[in-house]
C-alpha cells in the first residue's frame, strides 16, 4: 500500500508546475521514488512493474506511448542488477549512482522526444537530472523514517 501511495503522490508532484524562471527543468520525482523501491523492495518492484508505471506516466503526460515506459525499464533493470551492492553502499555512492542512471534516462527520452519531433525540449531537460540527488536524499531519509525495514 505504501508503494503505491508513494507513487501517486509522485505523480502529483511531477503534473504540478514549478516556477517559470527554471524553464524546462522538471523534478525526476517518479523515477526517483520507482529507484527507491527498486533498490528497497525488489521483491515488490521489477522491470514488469516499471514498465507499467512509464506506460501510466506516458499516458497522464500525453507523451508518446512507451518513450517513458522504455526509461523506466531500464532504470528498474539497472537498480534491480546493482541491487545488493547499491543497497549496502553508503548514501554518496548511492546519489552518484542514481544521478547517472537518471541522466540516461533522461538523455533517452530526450533522444526520443527529438527523434519524433513531438515536443521541443531543450538540453535543460537532461540538466534536470542533476536534481536528482536532492529529491534521493530527500525520498531516502524520508522513506527510511516512515517505512522502516521490519525484522520477523
Amino acid at each position: 500500500m505504501s508503494i503505491i501511495v508513494s507513487f501517486i503522490i509522485a505523480f502529483i508532484l511531477v503534473t504540478m508546475p514549478l516556477s517559470s524562471a527554471l524553464g524546462d527543468i522538471s523534478i525526476p520525482w517518479v523515477t526517483v521514488v520507482l529507484a527507491y523501491w527498486c533498490a528497497n523492495a525488489p521483491e515488490k518492484m521489477s522491470v514488469i512493474s516499471a514498465w507499467l508505471i512509464g506506460f501510466f506516466f506516458d499516458i497522464s503526460m500525453g507523451a508518446i506511448l512507451g518513450q517513458h515506459a522504455l526509461g523506466f525499464a531500464l532504470v528498474a533493470y539497472l537498480i534491480l542488477v546493482y541491487q545488493h551492492r547499491f543497497k549496502f553502499a553508503p548514501l554518496a555512492q548511492q546519489i552518484l549512482f542514481i544521478t547517472l542512471v537518471i541522466l540516461l534516462y533522461r538523455t533517452l527520452a530526450w533522444q526520443i522526444y527529438h527523434s519524433f519531433g513531438s515536443v521541443s525540449y531543450s538540453v535543460a531537460y537532461i540538466w534536470s537530472a542533476f536534481f536528482a540527488p536532492i529529491v534521493w536524499a530527500v525520498i531516502s531519509i524520508t522513506f527510511h523514517s516512515r517505512f522502516p525495514k521490519r525484522s520477523f
